[in-house]
């Protein structure tokens, strides 16, 4: 074996330096086209042009394997930060968007909308195009989305799909009964439902009441925002989602949208008198144009806390997955809040929870950094559980009417795969000398002294995570506990609870920490973002926290960590994860 060692070192190193060549190789490619796309002036009486599908990022990746990957994946602040220059852009004449099946969630769905109302504003005319709201399936937020513009336009074989909302959970008890699996596993609160998945078989009371609310209060954010857009009245709405789906002509005479036509068509009618063809920029160029700086005196910091919490470091999977490690979180506050410069903290929170330890070094800093200057949560898709946890000693807190939160709560458990293994014919045995040594052995369910362990552990967290909700949102402990027993609520019952201040996107968040930290509401302030962007010339050459360069094969190593938590997850779900939220919910 050691004969061959320096062979395999080598054929590594020729590996690495294979993968690192075809990473510059890359780099420089992406770098010429954007030379060149900045170059390329934007003409008087174009159309901003844009396609909205998704998935949209938070932040930009920070490993050079997801940089390389991610590298044409829109920001969300992109998209709402270009709908809000172009609506000051005197070489702008409008807006004409393309909406495709999206795979954003309701609350990135709205930031989007409210920015294209905001473009509309302006005087400048808002066209959207859908091939159509949905394909043999829902599109009621395809056409929420829609309903933001001042124009709808319908492919002539598509239909609008406009038929309310359902969610949706799946079930595993049944498989697991059948392979021998039993799930031992306990949680406090009837709503926390995220153990259901593994231990039922359908809706319990609770679990059932809890998605009900839900659909019906996202379902007024889509009535109401309908209602505004077409012009109806909610009830003529309402009535819309049991006349549903609507053929093309259909949809017309419902005055769902304002034309049946193919997409050429459309352009065709936004040229103006004697124009050869109709003047566009796309979006991802129109970013790529010289724009005004942010020449503000006062600075502000936005540090992003997406995906599930877990102790160490943030991690930026090359699909996107992404998890909110709280040595990465932490570190930001504690920078934001020793620097003078930074006048107000924005924590951006996109997370459906996970550690329960993870969260509480989270909310440690963000309480530390409090105490010196204002800290403004922003929550978009998800903050609950874990995701809650975090965000509860800011200065406010800003939803979205349709993000789902709260779900203050606590589980675990853990699967006993006896069963399983003898019907394959594999045994296990072992050898213990303490009653807890082997509380966590997947081979038996907990002893009833084990049971009593279990439940002194997440008492002790649920009480700790009321008691700071309590603490941070200046309400009683009882109405905490009321509200909470794991239930998740959006936005919009949130801010009717007391959970949340104020509803709205970034923009909202934005003006509260300049109001907070009393900066003109006009002022055009500088940002800073954790983790910092870097560029992916930045990201190939630049060393990670620990000082370790970059590499292809670190990437890999990445990645296949975050697979084995991913698996470890799926074998002893809660095990470290008592703050995760009942199951996300799906709703269309």
């Amino acid at each position: 074996m050691g004969r061959h060692a320096p062979k395999e070192d080598g054929m590594k190193r020729v590996a690495i330096g294979c993968g690192i060549m075809l990473a510059i190789f890359l780099v420089l490619i992406g770098l010429a086209a954007g030379v060149g796309r900045y170059r390329s002036s934007v003409k008087r009486g174009s159309w901003l042009e844009a396609t909205f599908e998704g998935p949209y990022l938070e932040y930009r990746p920070t490993s050079l394997m997801a940089a390389l990957l991610l590298q044409d994946r829109l920001l969300l602040r992109e998209i709402t930060g270009a709908l809000d220059r172009a609506a000051e852009d005197p070489k702008i004449a409008g807006l004409v968007v393309r909406i495709d099946d999206l795979k954003t969630g309701w609350a990135q769905t709205e930031e989007i909308r409210d920015h294209i109302i905001a473009f509309r504003k302006s005087g400048k005319r808002a066209v959207c195009y859908l091939e159509t709201a949905g394909e043999f399936s829902s599109g009621n937020l395809e056409y929420y989305l829609a309903s933001g513009f001042d124009k709808i336009y319908l492919g002539p074989s598509g239909d609008i799909n406009l038929v309310g909302l359902m969610a949706q959970s799946m079930f595993l008890r049944g498989t697991l009964d059948l392979l021998g699996i039993y799930p031992d596993m306990e949680h406090i609160g009837d709503y926390k439902t995220a153990m259901n998945f593994w231990t039922e078989k359908s809706f319990t009371p609770a679990h059932r009441e809890m998605y009900q609310n839900l659909i019906e209060s996202i379902e007024k954010t889509l009535v109401a925002g309908v209602a505004q857009g077409r012009k109806l009245r909610e009830a003529e709405v309402r009535a819309l989602f049991r006349k549903a789906p609507f053929l093309g002509k259909e949809a017309l005479q419902a005055k769902l949208v304002d034309g049946v036509k193919y997409r050429d068509q459309v352009y065709e009618e936004l040229k103006r008198p004697g124009q050869r063809k109709l003047e566009t920029v796309r979006l991802e160029r129109y970013l790529k144009a010289a724009g005004a700086q942010a020449t503000g005196r006062n600075m502000l910091a936005v540090v992003y806390g997406v995906g599930a919490v877990l102790r160490g470091k943030s991690e930026f999977g090359t699909d996107g997955t992404q998890t909110m490690g709280s040595d990465t979180v932490s570190r930001a506050f504690r920078e934001a809040a020793e620097d003078d410069a930074i006048k107000a903290i924005v924590f951006r929170v996109d997370s459906p929870g996970g550690s329960y330890i993870a969260s509480d070094i989270i909310w440690r800093e963000v309480a530390r950094a409090r105490e010196k200057k204002p800290v403004v949560v922003s929550m978009s898709d998800l903050a609950g559980s874990g995701g809650y946890f975090v965000a509860m000693p800011a200065t406010e807190i800003v939803a979205h009417p349709a993000t789902l939160t709260a779900s203050i709560g606590v589980l675990g458990g853990k699967l006993d795969v006896r069963g399983f293994y003898n019907k394959i014919g594999v045994t296990k045995d072992h050898v213990s000398l303490e009653p807890y040594a082997d509380m966590f052995f997947d081979y038996q369910r907990f002893t009833p002294q084990q049971k009593l362990a279990q439940w002194r552990f997440l008492n002790r967290v649920y009480d700790d995570f009321s008691r700071k909700a309590a603490q941070g949102r200046h309400m009683k402990w009882e109405d905490v506990d009321r509200i909470g027993r794991g239930r998740v609520w959006t936005g919009a019952d949130a801010k009717r609870l007391g959970l949340v201040d104020h509803l709205g996107g970034m923009d909202v968040a934005i003006a509260r920490a300049k109001d907070l930290a009393k900066i003109p509401a006009s002022e055009n302030v500088r940002m800073r973002f954790y983790p910092s962007e870097k560029t992916l010339w930045q990201a190939l050459t630049s060393r990670d926290e620990d000082g370790v360069a970059l590499s292809a094969g670190r990437s890999v190593r990445r990645i296949a960590a975050l697979l084995g938590r991913m698996m470890a997850a799926a074998e002893a779900r809660g095990s470290d994860s008592v703050l995760e939220m009942s199951e996300v919910p799906e709703i269309r």
